[in-house]
């Protein structure tokens, strides 16, 4: 039976760390028992905050594992702006909108 491995990364990564040393955390997961012969789908989650464009970014890559040896891969990116108004007029509608409910 296959099983489904969830594992949510809650840290920043450096986008700069060398091959060799994903090559060890992969190695890791394996032989703690994360990943095996028989996990069928794998998920990485990260959110982020980019600060010169003020949005904030969910990143999540899925691998979905066949039995015949087939990767499939699913990149969702979703970006969020920090402030819920760009600016103070935005407010108005929704203020006039929430009184007209009161």
């Amino acid at each position: 039976q296959p099983r489904r491995t969830r594992l949510s990364l809650n840290r920043f990564e450096n986008a700069s760390d060398p091959l060799c040393e994903m090559t060890m955390r992969t190695n890791s997961l394996h032989s703690s028992s994360w990943v095996d012969e028989r996990t069928a789908s794998l998920t990485l989650q990260s959110a982020m905050f980019n600060a010169e464009v003020e949005h904030y970014i969910w990143v999540e890559v899925s691998f979905q594992f066949t039995r015949g040896g087939y990767v499939s891969q699913v990149l969702d990116v979703r970006a969020l702006p920090s402030s819920l108004y760009a600016n103070s007029l935005y407010f108005v509608p929704d203020a006039i909108w929430a009184t007209l409910i009161l």
